[in-house]
């Protein structure tokens, strides 16, 4: 993916929330049947949306780090949608994008080298065809923060952010 298809994406999501009066917090699915008319009209693919909003995830929750912690959040996602349904990531506590008072929720990454880096290899990280830099982790916290239960163990530490894992 390019920046250029992500920016697309995004403006679809920003025009669609205008004309239905979202808010912030709130993501289109592009497998509702209402929404086909919006893909439709912007030109943006289904799939290239959802890997946007993955993309942007990855970003909102990785933004303070290197290219190396948002793939290690990206990689998170992908740990997270072998264990649970598809999508759950907007919906999740886990993540920012889907709660009402993300402080970031009017935030879109610039075209900067991290991000370019991030989409250029968005396919391969997804696809789990890359070494997995959290060993499985399907949960993470910055590295001030106590992670609050003992039934999950680190599994890595990239950046500044902690990597964890529930155990059987």
């Amino acid at each position: 993916m390019d920046f250029k298809t992500f920016s697309k994406s995004i403006d679809l999501v920003k025009s669609w929330r205008a004309s239905e009066n979202k808010l912030p917090h709130e993501w289109p699915d592009p497998r509702d049947p209402v929404f086909q008319k919006y893909l439709e009209e912007s030109g943006v693919v289904a799939q290239d949306l959802d890997k946007s909003l993955v993309a942007l995830c990855a970003w909102r929750e990785g933004r303070t780090e290197l290219y190396p912690g948002m793939s290690a959040v990206l990689h998170v996602l992908v740990n997270r949608q072998k264990k649970f349904p598809p999508r759950q990531y907007l919906e999740d506590q886990q993540f920012l994008i889907g709660k009402e008072d993300n402080p970031w929720q009017d935030d879109y990454p610039e075209a900067e080298i991290n991000f370019v880096r991030l989409l250029e290899n968005l396919d391969t990280v997804l696809s789990d065809r890359t070494f997995d830099l959290t060993n499985g982790a399907t949960n993470f916290g910055d590295t001030a923060d106590e992670f609050p239960s003992p039934e999950y163990t680190k599994t890595a530490s990239v950046g500044s952010l902690l990597f964890f894992k529930k155990e059987k």
